[in-house]
């Protein structure tokens, strides 16, 4: 039986690229006057490119994506980069980004990449850049894994019974899809994605708040508001902003500093970018808009328990009380204290 860790292997040598006075030295197909952002690529001076290989598999991907997702992730495929062999016999997949250049990053199936000779279509894509790993993914799914013959029968069987019992043919947020990426060393570049750091190492390495987490209410708070709403933010905890978080559609957060004060979910911490919050005054937490995210986090989350989230149900559901006057605002002037101290 197959069994994947997070990082398969990574090779020490590596190419550096320290041309005089371009980034990268452009290849005969690259035009001068193409433009591309100096974001996509890494923020050493040297463009140091890893070669390897690791699994797209995440501790906290179970948070964010289908059971079905979760399983291609961890038992179907890796990432890795291209040798000089790949380059110059790209007989296992095509780039969708042109010409396969060394240490390019592809995807590939894990049970026929040491098979030599002729392989099924798709057994390897090369995403031209993190936000279609996705797409190269369920291209295999597709077009390779029907047709694989190395692919053992109980990943076949499991593959089959996923698909079938699958809620949602969605693979969760896209932008997860690309974190994800980034967090095992990925980086986009002009020619495609690369290894920016030691394959998998940069996702052991992840950072974590500093300090530790705090529920936001106590029991003397509960007279203040609703049932629901103590409840409801009964479910929350102190946490602190880090550079993950500048990530995603949050354009609004983007520039607070690192150690800023906020709150996540308990039962998943805020795992895969969900169930995080970062209100910017007393006022903003205090807005209902807030208790409706949070309540729609809390219903979603797989880790908070199905007593919570009936129990909420119930008490949205009879909430006929209202908070007494100046009560709510009160109630939530504490929580910003335990938040920033």
């Amino acid at each position: 039986r197959f069994t994947p860790t997070n990082a398969y292997h990574y090779s020490p040598v590596r190419i550096v690229v320290t041309p005089p006075r371009s980034i990268e030295s452009p290849s005969p197909t690259f035009k001068p006057e193409e433009s591309f952002s100096l974001s996509c690529l890494p923020t050493n001076s040297h463009q140091e490119w890893y070669s390897g290989s690791t699994s797209l598999s995440l501790p906290e991907d179970d948070n964010a994506l289908s059971p079905l997702h979760c399983f291609l992730r961890k038992y179907c495929v890796e990432a890795f980069s291209a040798t000089e062999e790949d380059v110059a016999f790209p007989r296992y997949g095509k780039s969708h980004g042109g010409k396969i250049v060394l240490h390019q990053v592809g995807i590939r199936c894990l049970h026929c990449k040491s098979c030599t000779g002729a392989k099924p279509e798709r057994a390897v894509c090369y995403p031209s850049s993190v936000k279609n790993i996705y797409h190269s993914i369920e291209t295999w799914q597709r077009r390779h894994a029907p047709v694989c013959r190395f692919i053992p029968c109980w990943i076949k069987r499991e593959l089959t019974r996923l698909i079938e019992t699958s809620k949602s043919t969605g693979g969760g947020r896209r932008q997860y899809w690309q974190d994800a990426a980034r967090k095992v060393g990925m980086v986009d570049t002009p020619n495609g994605v690369r290894f920016g750091s030691p394959p998998g190492i940069a996702f052991e390495n992840a950072s974590q708040d500093s300090c530790p987490s705090v529920p936001l209410v106590s029991l003397k708070d509960k007279d203040l508001v609703t049932d629901f709403l103590f409840l409801l933010m009964e479910q929350m905890e102190t946490c602190q902003f880090a550079e993950e978080d500048r990530s995603g559609g949050r354009s609004k957060i983007k520039d607070y500093p690192v150690g800023f004060g906020g709150m996540q979910c308990k039962h998943c911490r805020g795992m895969a970018g969900f169930g995080r919050y970062f209100p910017s005054s007393i006022n903003a937490l205090s807005l209902a808009n807030s208790d409706r995210n949070i309540y729609n986090h809390l219903k979603k989350c797989r880790k908070c328990p199905e007593s919570i989230k009936q129990e909420l149900q119930e008490l949205q559901t009879q909430e006929s009380v209202k908070n007494k006057r100046g009560s709510r605002k009160l109630f939530f002037s504490k929580i910003w204290t335990r938040i920033h101290g």
